[in-house]
């Protein structure tokens, strides 16, 4: 009778699990979870800046973030476990389970953002600072699997790396040195 009861209870539990798993695979929680994960790791060295409207693909699943003199166009998926892609290829495929979803490679749709910000630097002090993409998979069902080429390997990250992957970055700003707070003020004027 106990074992019983304990089996059902598990299996409660389990769906229960599940079905909050699923609730918060959605692209507002993906962003949301990063977000706060950014905030978090970014107290001195970085920045989470507001997405500028007249971005040519602004998008919701898009974030700006400014880290150790770069700054970070992020694009983040809250579907698929696995990512096929390569960066010079027009399609991308995110996997999950049988079910496959053909995207556009983001790598090529961003560049359009990319050289927007590089133009509103220019002529700035901030012309100095490097801008780069980001892609995050954000599934929260279980790590993500890369299946990328090395071109783009330095571009995709999974929620999961991130942190690691932020904190091993070197600053990177070249030319006159500014503050921090020099920086901040410089690029909320364009965002």
């Amino acid at each position: 009778m106990d074992v019983s009861i304990s089996i059902i209870f598990l299996i409660v539990c389990a769906r229960i699990g599940l079905y909050i798993s699923k609730k918060r695979r959605t692209a507002e929680q993906a962003k949301k979870r990063t977000a706060k994960m950014l905030k978090k790791v970014c107290k001195k060295d970085g920045l989470l800046l507001p997405l500028p409207l007249e971005l040519p693909n602004y998008a919701n699943d898009y974030m700006l973030l400014l880290w150790r003199g770069t700054i970070y166009i992020l694009r983040i998926f809250h579907w698929g476990t696995r990512l096929i892609g390569k960066a010079t290829e027009k399609q991308w495929k995110l996997v999950h389970a049988s079910e496959v979803r053909t995207i556009v490679n983001p790598l090529i749709e961003m560049e359009k953002d990319l050289s927007w910000i590089r133009q509103q630097l220019s002529g700035s002090p901030l012309q100095y600072l490097e801008v780069a993409p980001l892609i995050i998979l954000a599934d929260n069902f279980s790590p993500p699997i890369l299946s990328i080429d090395n071109e783009a390997k330095p571009y995709v990250i999974t929620y999961y790396q991130l942190k690691r992957w932020l904190k091993s970055r070197p600053d990177q700003l070249i030319g006159p040195k500014c503050t921090h707070k020099e920086i901040i003020t410089q690029v909320i004027k364009i965002s």
